[in-house]
């Protein structure tokens, strides 16, 4: 009957065509063999099967968790495990859920209950079974994949021993995990696939017993397990059996199994490892043969090594169910027998240039040796940043960088800081370039730390370096820390969350759904009703079968591009018409898109917390109404203020809204990371790293409790103390690892460069070398070359030039200028600067023949100087000596010239006497005579009769002329003598007046 529905189902024949409810039922069973439904069930189908909600204690739940030496599954002491989880005196378990067995059967040859490996002997060698029988190399960190007789032979190794983080004690692969790198980085995917010969919970079945998982193709007949029975075959895992197989015959298996449909399909693949007998034959997906691609293979022979082959994302992969068939060609003779190890099985793809959960870069290659290794782990000595990631080795640079938990300034492990800076147990590592501090585990989040549970434990949320663990929130003090998927609230990219994270109850361990499971409330068991074709609470469609691509899903959801109708009592019809931009029957809205998120799903649904109109729809949150949706951060049903959730449902200052954000608390800002909270460092304030509604703000990260913030230089977002951020950790370029300026950048401050900022330039140069125009430690000068000479020398000392001699204007002389020409001489380019005191008169440079001159820039005053001069070279240097000192006097007056004595302005002497003045020192006088030309004045003059004119003008002693000369103006009279009764000569005129005037007397008595 399986068979027949199985096959059904993969040709697309849905169960939806059958009339009987009773084959419907028979269906249905088969589907949830995964989920532990017996094949021989036949009663009728009931509506709502509720599945219970398993318990998450620790102790006695069969998994080695953080906190227990042992879990035996029980509770029980005296057994080898107490009920308090630890180890009691004389016993070995080291197989979590296994019995305990004695330790004096440790080197026997055969692994008991309580060992995981026994090679025969106690001592500890280099085949991986330590003296204790257990695995001495699992656990290390390191994957290791060898051959018999190792017994290394590990599918992961995340570097702890726990189980339930996604890596088990054994190092495989816990159902619905998926791992990668190495270490190991596991995430929750949901997809459950498991190895051969294991139960619903992982562990190993006992005896000759059929396998729950792989069935033989063409049967619904679980394969036989078997017992590993060659001495040369790798040891028979506890939690993995071998096949028994037909001799000499091929043999093929399948595993169905289900692929959430939140995967992407086109990069989704599945990692198996397989032992074979004699060799691996062939493989089909969903019916068709495919050729998986080997990506592990130690040397040796087929029956001594485990082959990890790929199926990849070329092959038909869909969303829902599906089947890998595995055929091995099995021996003609015994032993004969083969196993299947489950890997992988995820939609991420190493290379791809996108960075995925389980992923610490992605450079767009699967090269080692470049920062970003062919794993996507970030590589010893790197940091990488963006998305293709970049990566330049700068882990030890002092400074924080993306893909770094810490840097200390060194590459030096086991100071709390390692060499691929990550923090190390027990440490924290608060401040960049400084060292890490022993604070992680002791019940108090210091600084340096995202958490503190009060341990030293990975993979309880809080790890060994005080790390919050992928898929965690933790929060208090002590931390308390719980997973996001389990903790009964619907986050962002679940489907459902039923409270805890096991498998098979219709919610896996990733809160996607599992076949035919409906979960409507968060929180609350599911129940078996996708596929009844009734829609239930909790589906969006119900179409009466588990195929995907019709519509309606394997999980009971509309898929993308379709619209499907809701009746009260019936299937749901499902018609590809979302997308078109016009209502279609059994669509509320229709945007004419395909798209989730924006109000109107990609099945033509409004979206909780959404409310669409018109056509196409429009569609809009609606705040207050107790929904987080779309760009609302918070939604506490009402549009009030102050109490959180704002009036447009963003968290108010000071508060915090944990998810879904419906309730707000007043505790951001108390200096306490509570619930809700990313950061709080004491204060509800914006642009200090930890915002006022206590997120981490762009550009920085935080940690410790109050937090203590700090930027990431290389995220492409400048912030604090940063002076640039380009985004990457390349060194050479603009911007520095260390978000400081590179070589060649403009600058304008001494600290603002990666090396040293040459304030003269305004350019960043190399520091610590001569002649880069920045001066330090150890220089008296740096002229930017090396150039001898020129003020510093080829060593940067300064350099002096020689004293300068000023020879002109000779000592105590007298200058007629008030810009006199100062000269001397010097050292051949220094330049000379004259002063008189402080005062800088002029400046010149000495020419080749050791000679300079120059004149004062402003015109001296009258009277007596003294100048100096100094020199230097010509770029700079030292200051030379002073110069000789040059005393003289400025004198630009010429002297007043006065006439103190001369001749009557009329006289009858012809002989003229004169004085002249001022008689000063030095001072001469030029005289022109009646306009002759100046020449040196006489003390008297001989003239004839009439009139004559003196000129006379002073000459000082440095040759200043009197540009206003004196004149003297004077007659001479021209007389006769009057003898022996005759004239000697004509009367002069003022004879004949006086003549004139006693005859005029004669005639006036005349006439009275």
């Amino acid at each position: 009957m399986f068979m027949n529905v199985m096959d059904s189902l993969f040709r697309g024949q849905a169960s939806r065509t059958a009339a009987r409810a009773g084959f419907t039922a028979a269906a249905l069973c088969s589907l949830f063999l995964l989920m532990g439904c017996e094949t021989t069930v036949s009663t009728p189908f009931t509506p709502e099967p509720v599945l219970a909600s398993q318990s998450s204690a620790l102790v006695g739940d069969g998994r080695l968790q953080p906190g227990e030496q042992c879990d035996d599954g029980n509770t029980v002491s005296g057994d080898g495990c107490t009920a308090t989880g630890t180890v009691e005196a004389g016993y070995l378990c080291h197989v979590p859920g296994n019995a305990c067995s004695l330790a004096s059967l440790c080197g026997n040859n055969v692994p008991n209950t309580g060992e995981l490996c026994d090679d025969g002997d106690t001592a500890t060698g280099s085949n991986g079974c330590s003296a204790t029988c257990d695995l001495s190399l699992c656990g290390n960190g390191a994957f290791d994949n060898r051959q018999y007789p190792s017994f290394a032979q590990e599918v992961c190794d995340d570097g702890n021993r726990f189980e339930g983080d996604g890596c088990s004690r054994q190092c495989e692969v816990e159902p619905g995990f998926a791992c990668a790198g190495s270490p190991s980085r596991c995430v929750r995917a949901g997809v459950a696939v498991f190895n051969t010969g294991v139960d619903a919970q992982n562990r190993r079945l006992e005896g000759i017993v059929a396998d729950p998982h792989w069935f033989y193709a063409g049967t619904n007949t679980g394969a036989t397990t078997g017992v590993r029975n060659a001495n040369d075959w790798p040891l028979e895992m506890q939690t993995a059996r071998f096949m028994a197989a037909p001799l000499g015959a091929p043999t093929c298996v399948y595993q169905d199994f289900l692929v959430p449909s939140t995967t992407t399909i086109s990069q989704f693949r599945l990692r198996l490892a397989t032992f074979n007998d004699n060799q691996f034959d062939s493989a089909k997906v969903n019916g068709t043969t495919v050729n998986p691609v080997t990506v592990s293979e130690p040397s040796g022979q087929p029956w001594q090594k485990n082959i990890f082959r790929e199926f990849g994302s070329s092959a038909p992969w869909h969303a829902g169910i599906n089947r890998i068939e595995l055929c091995n060609e099995n021996a003609a003779s015994i032993p004969n027998a083969f196993r299947y190890l489950f890997v992988d099985a995820y939609d991420d793809r190493c290379g791809d240039g996108a960075i995925s959960l389980r992923e610490e870069c992605d450079d767009g290659n699967t090269a080692n040796n470049d920062g970003c290794s062919n794993s996507c782990g970030i590589e010893p000595g790197y940091g990488c940043a963006g998305a293709p990631s970049v990566c330049a080795k700068t882990c030890g640079n002092g400074n924080l960088n993306p893909g770094e938990q810490c840097d200390d300034g060194n590459l030096t492990p086991g100071d709390g800081c390692n060499a691929s800076c990550r923090v190390e147990a027990g440490h924290a590592c608060p401040t960049p370039g400084s060292a890490c501090v022993l604070t992680c585990g002791n019940g108090t989040v210091n600084a340096g730390e995202q958490c503190d549970d009060g341990n030293a434990f990975s993979s309880d949320g809080c790890s060994a370096a005080c790390r919050i663990e992928q898929g965690y929130t933790c929060s208090g003090t002590p931390s308390t820390c719980a997973l996001t998927c389990g903790n009964g609230v619907l986050n962002p990219g679940e489907l459902c969350d039923d409270g805890n994270t096991a498998l098979g109850d219709g919610c896996s361990n990733a809160c996607t759904l599992e076949v035919g499971a409906s979960c409507p409330t968060p929180g609350q068991p599911c129940a078996l009703t996708c596929g009844n074709g009734t829609v239930n609470p909790g589906e969006q469609c119900d179409d009466g079968n588990l195929t995907s691509t019709d519509g309606c899903s394997t999980e009971c959801r509309v898929e993308r591009g379709y619209a499907c109708t809701t009746p009260a009592a019936g299937p749901s019809v499902c018609a590809y018409t979302c997308g078109n931009g016009t209502f279609e029957t059994g669509e509320t809205c229709d945007d004419a898109e395909m798209e989730s998120g924006d109000g109107c799903s990609n099945g033509c649904r409004v979206e909780p917390g959404w409310s669409c109109s018109g056509t196409p729809s429009t569609c809009i949150t609606l705040c207050g109404d107790g929904i987080t949706a779309g760009a609302e951060a918070c939604d506490n049903g009402n549009t009030t203020a102050g109490d959180g959730c704002s009036p447009t449902c963003q968290v108010e200052p000071g508060w915090s809204c944990p998810a879904p954000g419906t309730q707000c608390f007043n505790t951001c800002g108390n200096g306490a990371i509570d619930a809700g909270e990313v950061c709080d460092d004491g204060n509800a304030a914006n642009s200090d790293g930890c915002s006022s509604t206590c997120r981490v703000e762009a550009g920085y990260s935080c940690n410790g409790a109050p937090s203590l913030c700090g930027t990431t230089c290389g995220d492409g977002v400048r912030a604090g103390a940063e002076v640039c951020d380009d985004g990457n950790l390349v060194d050479g370029d603009s911007c520095s690892p260390r978000c400081l300026l590179g070589l060649g950048e403009t600058c304008n401050a001494s600290n603002v460069c990666e090396d040293v900022c040459d304030l003269t330039t305004q350019k960043c140069v190399v520091p610590g070398v001569c002649g880069n125009g920045v001066r330090e430690a150890g220089e008296t000068c740096d002229d930017n070359n090396t150039t001898p000479g020129d003020g510093c020398s080829a060593t940067c000392t300064l350099e002096v030039a020689a004293t300068p001699v000023i020879t002109g204007p000779a000592p105590g002389t007298t200058v007629t200028t008030t810009t006199p020409p100062i000269t001397g001489t010097g050292e051949p380019g220094s330049k000379v600067t004259v002063r008189e005191g402080d005062t800088v008169l002029c400046t010149a440079t000495v020419d080749a023949a050791g000679a300079w001159s120059c004149v004062p820039t402003t015109p001296l005053t009258e009277g007596p100087h003294a100048v100096t001069s100094t020199a230097e070279l010509p770029g700079g240097g030292g200051t030379s000596p002073v110069s000789n000192t040059v005393p003289f006097v400025v004198d630009t007056q010429a002297p007043d010239t006065v006439i103190v004595r001369g001749p009557d302005a009329r006289t009858n002497d012809r002989s003229a006497e004169f004085e002249y003045g001022p008689q000063e020192e030095g001072v001469t006088f030029q005289c022109s005579l009646d306009g002759g030309d100046f020449v040196p004045c006489e003390d008297s003059y001989d003239v004839g009769p009439g009139d004559h004119t003196l000129r006379v003008r002073a000459v000082d002693g440095v040759g200043n002329v009197d540009t206003s000369p004196a004149v003297h103006t004077w007659t001479v009279l021209n007389t006769r003598a009057f003898a022996g009764g005759g004239c000697s000569a004509a009367p002069d005129a003022s004879w004949l007046a006086l003549l004139g005037l006693l005859g005029l007397r004669k005639r006036q008595r005349r006439t009275s």
